[in-house]
């Protein structure tokens, strides 16, 4: 009885080293695939992922990596499901919302890329390129008004990109108020 317990100790430290290993390697593959991504090396890439995957396969950021591999493919329906497992493995990866979201606006489906625009922004607050996203999908949906309130309300903390007041410039300028739009572009 008491081997039996030493045994099965050792089984669950056996594991747990085995399942650190494998969070390690796929953490150090992980560069090694997007630098492959970023060069151009798409099947490299590929490779590289193929490989973390086998032994992290609920890597997040290894899914969302593979998402944009078949998102620079044109493979919208393989990238939507890289995104929604990385979604569904880690809620908190931002560049997993980001991503789905543009896959959803690819499709035409405006609402729910917003919506997917918009927990990427929520979780990551600081990224202005997911803020821009989140106002032109209110534009895509006839809401202008909302996404100028919007980047209106982040100008103080973007006060120094210009891509928000250049928004804002053409929203007023959409809305025929051309001495706001002037000023953006100005301030810009």
């Amino acid at each position: 009885l008491l081997s039996s317990g030493c045994s099965n100790n050792h089984q669950d430290w056996m594991d747990a080293a085995n399942s650190r290993w494998a969070v390690l390697r796929s953490s150090i593959l992980l560069p090694a695939a997007e630098n492959a991504f970023e060069t151009g090396s798409l099947e490299q890439a590929n490779q590289t992922l193929a490989e973390a995957l086998s032994v992290d396969p609920k890597n997040a950021k290894l899914h969302v990596l593979s998402g944009r591999i078949a998102l620079e493919r044109g493979e919208l329906e393989r990238a939507h499901q890289w995104f929604e497992n990385a979604r569904t493995f880690d809620t908190e990866n931002a560049a997993g919302h980001y991503y789905q979201g543009i896959v959803l606006q690819r499709w035409q489906r405006h609402g729910p890329a917003r919506d997917c625009y918009q927990q990427a922004f929520d979780l990551v607050s600081d990224n202005v390129y997911y803020l821009l996203a989140v106002a032109e999908m209110h534009v895509a949906l006839n809401d202008v008004d909302q996404a100028v309130e919007l980047l209106e309300s982040k100008l103080v903390i973007f006060d120094q990109n210009s891509g928000i007041r250049l928004a804002l410039g053409q929203l007023y300028a959409m809305k025929q108020q051309y001495e706001h739009a002037a000023d953006c572009y100005h301030d810009a």
